[in-house]
This record gives C-alpha cells, sequence and structure tokens, in this order.
C-alpha cells in the first residue's frame, strides 16, 4: 500500500509523472460558475504535520474557500478517495497516529467525521455510483506463487484483482467476484458510468495488454475489455467518465513526443481522440483529475515546467479551456461535488444520516415568489441551487421549524434546496413557475 506522506516528493522521469508518498439530454445551460473540489492539501513549505488538510476549491480560480483539518488521521493512502454525491461526503482510507488504517467519511458541509472505522485490507480506486449510492472498489488476490528461496521458504507472489461493494459504515467488503484477467492498473485510473451501472478502469490483462475493462457493479463480471489504440511509449491516465456523452475522458501521454493532453475515449473501439494539448504540463500526480457533470468540465491538477502548481479547467462541449491558473501547494486524491446533478438527474431526493429522516413539507411547490418549509427539526440553514450545481443563496433558518423564503426572480424549471435541520442534511426539488 503507498501511503501519502505530504513531505516527499518523487518524479518518475519515464512516465513523467509525480508521486507524492507517505506517500440531462444536456441538463441545463452552462454558467459561469463555482466548481467546487475537495483535495487533500499540502502548503508550499512541505512541513509535515500529524493531522490532514481537506482543502475546499473552487477549481475555476484556483482560490481555497476553506481548510479542514482531519485530526484524527495523519496519512492517506494513495488512490483511496471517492465522493459520496448524495451526503457530501468525502471518502478517503487513512492512518491514524497509531499507524492503523481506517476508512473515513468525512462531511464537508458540517466538517465532521461520520464514519471511521478500521480498514486492514488493500482496495484502491474507489467509485460511487451517484444512482444507486453503492461504494465500489477494486482490490486483489494471490493468483500464483513461485518458490524462489526454498531455503528460507520464500515466495513470489502473482497477484490480480477483484471486485468489491463497500460499507463505508463499517469497511466491510462484500466481494462480488474475482477478475484474474485485470493484472495491473494504475493508480487513479478508473470511473463509473452511473448511467449504466458499469465500473470502469484502465489496467492490464495476463498478457501485459494495455485495455479498457468495463464491469457491471452490481454481479461483478467483465462486461466488455477492450485493447486501446496506443502505440509504444504511450499511456491513458485520469480516467473521468461523462454520464452525458458516455465516453471516457483522460489525460493522454506520448513520451516519445514530450507531449501531454487532454484526450476522449471510445470505450467500444478503444480509439483515442487528442483534444487538446497541455504544452506547459510537466508531470502530475495520480488521482488529480475530476469531471464536473453538469457544466461538462474537466479539471486537472498539475506541474509546469517552472515546477508551479496549477489547476486547469477544459470545457469538453465547447472543447475550450475556461481557466488554467497557479495555486499555491499541492493537491492529491482530488474530488468533485457532483451532488446537485446526481439529485436532479437520478432521483436522490433524500439525504438520511444515522438513520433519521427529518420530516420535510415544502408547499407551494411549485412556487414563483414564495415557498414555506416545515420540519420537524430546528432548521439551521437553507441553500438553494441551480440544475447546474450553481447556488443561488443561503439564508439562516434561526432554529425554527417553519421558515418562509422569498424567492428571488427565477426562470421556469427545477431548482435544488438543502435544508439542514442540525446534522441532517435534506435536498428536495422545488419547482419554479412561470
Amino acid at each position: 500500500m503507498l501511503l501519502c506522506l505530504f513531505t516527499v516528493k518523487i518524479f518518475d522521469m519515464k512516465k513523467n509523472v509525480l508521486l507524492l508518498t507517505i506517500i440531462l439530454c444536456s441538463i441545463g445551460a452552462v454558467f459561469s460558475q463555482p466548481m467546487t473540489i475537495y483535495g487533500m492539501y499540502n502548503d508550499a513549505s512541505g512541513t509535515p504535520n500529524n493531522y490532514l488538510l481537506l482543502a475546499e476549491m473552487d477549481a475555476i480560480t484556483g482560490s481555497i474557500t476553506e481548510l479542514d483539518t482531519i485530526s484524527e488521521v495523519y496519512a492517506y493512502a494513495l488512490s483511496s478517495s471517492t465522493f459520496d454525491q448524495t451526503n457530501q461526503q468525502y471518502i478517503f482510507k487513512g492512518m491514524d497516529n497509531s499507524n492503523v488504517m481506517k476508512l473515513l467519511a468525512r462531511d464537508v458541509v458540517n466538517d465532521s467525521t461520520v464514519y471511521s472505522s478500521v480498514n486492514d485490507y488493500t482496495i484502491n480506486d474507489f467509485q460511487y455510483d451517484m444512482n444507486t449510492q453503492n461504494l465500489y472498489a477494486l482490490g486483489n488476490y494471490i493468483v500464483d506463487s513461485v518458490l524462489v528461496d526454498p531455503f528460507n521458504n520464500t515466495y513470489q507472489y502473482e497477484y490480480a484483482s477483484r471486485f468489491l461493494q463497500i460499507d463505508v459504515s463499517n469497511s466491510v467488503a462484500t466481494e462480488l467476484s474475482l477478475l484474474p484477467n485485470i493484472r495491473a492498473f494504475a493508480a487513479g485510473n478508473s470511473s463509473f458510468d452511473a448511467n449504466s451501472g458499469r465500473y470502469i478502469v484502465g489496467g492490464y490483462d495476463s498478457s501485459f495488454n494495455e485495455k479498457i475493462f468495463v464491469i457491471d457493479a452490481a454481479t461483478g463480471t467483465i462486461q466488455s475489455q477492450t485493447f486501446l489504440n496506443l502505440g509504444n511509449g504511450e499511456y491513458l491516465n485520469e480516467l473521468e467518465f461523462n454520464n452525458e456523452d458516455d465516453k471516457l475522458y483522460g489525460i493522454y501521454r506520448d513520451n516519445s513526443q514530450n507531449l501531454m493532453a487532454i484526450a476522449r475515449v471510445d470505450i467500444g473501439s478503444g480509439q483515442v481522440e487528442v483534444l487538446q494539448p497541455l504544452a506547459n504540463a510537466f508531470a502530475f500526480i495520480q488521482g488529480g483529475s475530476v469531471f464536473h457533470q453538469a457544466s461538462q468540465r474537466f479539471a486537472f491538477f498539475y506541474l509546469d515546467y517552472a515546477n508551479q502548481s496549477r489547476m486547469l479547467v477544459y470545457d469538453v462541449s465547447d472543447s475550450l479551456i475556461i481557466s488554467d491558473v497557479a495555486i499555491s501547494g499541492t493537491l492529491a486524491e482530488i474530488e468533485v461535488d457532483n451532488s446537485a446533478y446526481a439529485q436532479l438527474k437520478y432521483g436522490t431526493n433524500s439525504i438520511e444520516e444515522n438513520g433519521v429522516n427529518p420530516s420535510i413539507t415544502i408547499f407551494p411547490n411549485p412556487a414563483k415568489e414564495f415557498t414555506t418549509i416545515r420540519s420537524d427539526h430546528p432548521i439551521e440553514t437553507i441553500q438553494l441551487f441551480d440544475i447546474t450545481g450553481k447556488e443561488i443563496f443561503t439564508t439562516t433558518g434561526n432554529g425554527n421549524r417553519k421558515v418562509q423564503l422569498e424567492l428571488p426572480e427565477l426562470y421556469p424549471g427545477i431548482f435544488v434546496l438543502r435544508i439542514n435541520t442540525g446534522g441532517e442534511l435534506i435536498s428536495r426539488k422545488l419547482s419554479i413557475r412561470d
């Protein structure tokens, strides 16, 4: 297991990869909006800490809007993060001060740890299904062994992958299948198709051919394995699935040409199409990309040739770089908040925590100038989002169980109300009429 320590930076010059070790139809128009991402942050000083910093950042501006101190753990595992798009929880695997590995779920709204349980088995490349709200990952198992030192009874083992469903509340893994033909994969090189329930990973088969493997998440069976149309010295990393066009996007590298680019991949044919060369990109951290579904934007953290950290945002619909900004420090294990998109596209309306779902009523709905929210529990805050995830406003409930909202002038359509009732976060659709 590779652990992320914040103090060591290693360049793989062969692959130009920077490793850190302790290591709907379109949903709506694209707005110039905040694109909120989260990631493990290390400031420019490189000073080691006995805690982790989870950064909240506007990917467009590169501005860090909040730093959340996670005191329970001081290190994280590479390629172990995902984002619970229903409950707005950043999920990752970390090591506590007793060097015990744990699986944690961090509430990014309240900056609190919801779940923390011992996780003592190998697990990588978490993917959250925003449709079914299930968590999946890849583990490994021994497929063969060779006795290399009979005097010391030492064996060399050969591993393959296994497909797991994870209960984040207690870290229990249910093995769905063994995948003997997936022998290896690059960290951070998986994604998830929430439309069809498919776990997608770029990896190597038993003959070390590079392929795109598509796994049926419900059964764990491999639906397809397609050769990638790549030549010698060409690689594909940082895969992200677009639920609107059913294509994969990622980072293409041609080491012979010293080229790094954003690319689109056809899953069926394995054809790789270069979309946007990145002339200034020198290296990247595995797990350093995300895809914002509502705005159709691919965000990528990289280092330029001056060793400056940068965040680039590329609009795949308009084939346009939206921003490419310098940022202070480094980010790893980056995730994006697609919760508003998930709630509208897949109907994940109710958000439950700790088994409690307070009754929420909204009337009138559809509304025009005002609406009233009633709750069985005191209301702390209310947020309103449009269908792209852009926040319209935030207001306080002052602990009242009934709050009348005066609505600004809004275009007719579907919006999302997010209601915080003191530890419970509930989302409801609000229709605005003519």
